[in-house]
């Protein structure tokens, strides 16, 4: 993840977990030592292309997510938001738990 006021990059681990009923989905991500991870919204699941929002309290409105399944045990994609310093951007790896 980028940090606008600084320039830095960061690498946040976080969890996700989601749940699939069809082409719906439902589910929850967060960062890793976070007690609880924020509900995934607005989930649309079409071929192969996972998009979704997310609403954290420290961001100012919603962070997208537009993710690609590489196969059953992976997720990769971007995410972007805005926070009081300006705009996030992070790239996101999700790997299935062993």
């Amino acid at each position: 993840m980028s940090d606008p006021s600084s320039g830095t990059v960061m690498d946040t681990p976080v969890r996700a977990e989601f749940i699939q009923k069809a082409n719906l989905v439902s589910g929850s991500i967060g960062r890793k030592e976070d007690q609880r991870a924020e509900p995934i919204q607005n989930a649309k699941l079409e071929g192969d292309s996972l998009v979704f929002e997310v609403r954290p309290g420290e961001t100012e409105g919603s962070v997208k997510f537009n993710l690609k399944v590489v196969n059953a045990g992976r997720i990769e994609g971007d995410m972007k938001g805005m926070i009081d310093v300006g705009p996030i951007t992070g790239k996101v790896m999700l790997e299935k738990e062993k």
